[in-house]
């Protein structure tokens, strides 16, 4: 499917009964349990869903969203940010699919440095939502002939350093992660990006609100849905606890301790 230009979506974030893999043939599983947050339900072609097996170990499994007819609950998406990604609850209680379906082995998906090193694709899409909120700013200061007034060229200024020093820890966090070989190690400038374009953004969204004022609160104003959608998308997913984790694993790391300027 992946060859033919098919469209995967990961859900991984459990409801209140977490999916698990019950085994009922040689050939036959079922899954019984919800996911929340499965987002782009109305546009994927496959989605691959986290599951615990009788040991507790976490699985991967393909389900083809159309058979999920009538397991999706998209209305209940009751938050004020991300509503055009059709997320929701998905009930996947006696779904039954095949062995062949399963990708990989027992926790793999949890294998470093791409588990939490792959949080650098978080920040590349709060990146856009910066570079959104740019160039609604400089398009509606240029229309009012304000761009060049000196305390609206200074937030543009600052919004692009801002977008750009996101830019350049994306670039070098991708790079370290995604390289052939890459080094467990490699995860943390992930997390690290990750945690640096959440600063800038905020930054960005201030300096927004500062250049457009009350206008770009207006429903219809460009600026409005990317603003919603990017301070909800920064809280994604326990900011916090990858954080302190990071700092833990670098400082009981030599090299990592090195490579940091912190020896």
């Amino acid at each position: 499917m992946a060859r033919r230009g098919a469209l995967f979506g990961v859900w991984g974030a459990d409801g209140r009964n977490p999916v698990r893999l019950i085994e009922v043939g040689a050939d036959q599983v079922l899954l019984s349990g919800q996911k929340f947050f499965a987002s782009g339900a109305d546009v994927l072609d496959m989605a691959i869903v986290t599951v615990r097996d009788a040991a507790g170990a976490t699985l991967l499994v393909a389900v083809p969203t159309a058979g999920l007819a009538g397991r999706l609950f998209p209305e209940e998406w009751s938050v004020s940010g991300m509503r055009a990604t059709a997320s929701g609850r998905c009930d996947l209680e006696a779904c039954a699919t095949s062995r062949a379906m399963i990708l990989g082995g027992p926790d793999d998906f949890f294998r470093e440095p791409w588990f939490h090193g792959g949080v650098w694709r978080y920040a590349a899409v709060q990146l856009g939502g910066m570079y959104a909120l740019a160039a609604a700013a400089t398009k509606q200061l240029c229309a009012q002939g304000r761009s060049t007034a000196p305390l609206q060229a200074s937030r543009l200024r600052r919004i692009v350093t801002s977008c750009e020093t996101g830019h350049l820890w994306v670039s070098a966090a991708a790079a370290a992660t995604e390289a052939p070989a890459a080094p467990r190690a490699a995860a943390q400038s992930a997390v690290l990006a990750r945690l640096k374009v959440a600063e800038e953004a905020i930054s960005v969204l201030a300096l927004v609100d500062e250049a457009l004022g009350a206008a770009s609160f207006g429903l219809t104003h460009p600026a409005e849905r990317v603003r919603r959608d990017l301070l909800f998308y920064l809280r994604q997913a326990d900011p916090d606890g990858m954080g302190h984790s990071a700092m833990e694993r670098i400082l009981d790391d030599v090299a990592a301790r090195r490579r940091w300027g912190l020896t």
